[in-house]
């Protein structure tokens, strides 16, 4: 096994997520939504107090309770038709059972 050809090529970070800018995507997206619809109404200010605020929560969150945690919490207890149009692999939370 001398030759590197022959091994497989793996990415470095192969958990990580979505990066925006060096930052995770689901702490960012929802940051810019808040800031977006505030801006949209004319309170740029209050939009980016929000905003932050909204930022701080979210990376507190997932500091605490780990990096999947947002995605967790969409899967369960979001609406059926959210969770089917985020995760359309798995079986909605929903129509899932445990055995004993």
């Amino acid at each position: 096994m001398e030759n590197e050809q022959n091994f497989f090529k793996l990415p470095h970070y192969i958990d990580q997520g979505r990066i925006v800018m060096g930052m995770p995507l689901d702490v960012v997206l929802p940051a810019g939504i808040v800031f977006g619809l505030f801006a949209m109404a004319q309170y740029m200010m209050t939009g980016v107090a929000l905003a932050a605020l909204v930022f701080y929560a979210l990376r507190t969150l997932k500091q605490s309770k780990g990096d999947n945690f947002i995605p967790l919490i969409l899967y369960w207890y979001a609406p059926p038709t959210i969770s089917r149009a985020i995760f359309y692999h798995t079986p909605p939370a929903n129509q899932r059972y445990w055995l004993n």
